[in-house]
């Protein structure tokens, strides 16, 4: 109660930098917070070497008398990682949310979990009636001719169970409002130590290209045509 040192370790000697000839016995006067001291809320400091600390107080007996423990964990490393991790996170979030592709992930069971703001700008939805979602339901229920597209015979279903990567050149996928648009896609399985936890469909609307492919198709079968007629003609 007195701030006198009875005992310090050896990891706290490396933390505070002083031996325990000096420490023992000596008082001490840690950065503790009065709002932190006695309730086992941790305080964060910088110490030598620019290590961060984190510090604890806790009240104990010994002899019969109130003591108190300082616990001291070196985090330097652990919030290093962590903030790199988050740094990583935000750089791959916004690379997603600026992508010039649509990226959906999927959970295990083909529900929506995330959504990029491309897809959403394609598909015509907003986040909030999307998240949760059935992706086959909602993206890729039919065929554009009516007829049921069954979940079973699904390029991003058999990604869900069995891993596959799948790449689709020329499909359809069904926007808010029950109107149609060719895409290209890749559903790719999401894995963690080995078991499928999700997957991710990157697509592309690649309408206007069919178009175009289908205008240039047009116009060779007329050319075609007209080349034949042109030859039975002169025969």
């Amino acid at each position: 109660t007195t701030s006198h040192v009875l005992f310090v370790n050896d990891m706290a000697q490396k933390l505070l930098n002083f031996n325990s000839e000096f420490l023992v016995g000596s008082r001490v006067n840690l950065p503790i917070p009065s709002e932190d001291r006695l309730t086992g809320n941790t305080t964060v400091i910088h110490t030598v070497e620019d290590r961060l600390v984190e510090i604890r107080m806790l009240k104990v007996e010994r002899l019969g008398r109130p003591a108190f423990f300082i616990i001291i964990k070196d985090i330097t490393q652990e919030t290093r990682q962590k903030a790199e991790t988050e740094r990583l996170r935000l750089l791959h979030q916004s690379m997603l949310v600026f992508a010039k592709e649509g990226v959906v992930g999927l959970n295990k069971e083909g529900n929506i979990t995330y959504i990029n703001q491309y897809a959403l700008d394609v598909t015509g939805y907003v986040e909030s009636e999307i998240l949760g979602q059935s992706f086959h339901s909602t993206f890729h229920h039919s065929w554009m001719d009516g007829v049921v597209h069954e979940e079973d015979n699904s390029p991003i279903r058999e990604t869900l169970l069995e891993g596959v990567v799948n790449r689709i050149n020329n499909e359809i996928f069904w926007k808010k409002g029950d109107r149609y648009f060719y895409v290209e896609y890749i559903s790719s399985p999401i894995k963690k130590e080995e078991e499928i936890t999700g997957a991710v469909v990157l697509f592309k609307d690649i309408t206007d290209k069919k178009q175009q492919r289908d205008l240039e198709n047009k116009y060779h079968e007329e050319l075609l045509f007209l080349s034949e007629s042109a030859m039975k003609f002169l025969q």
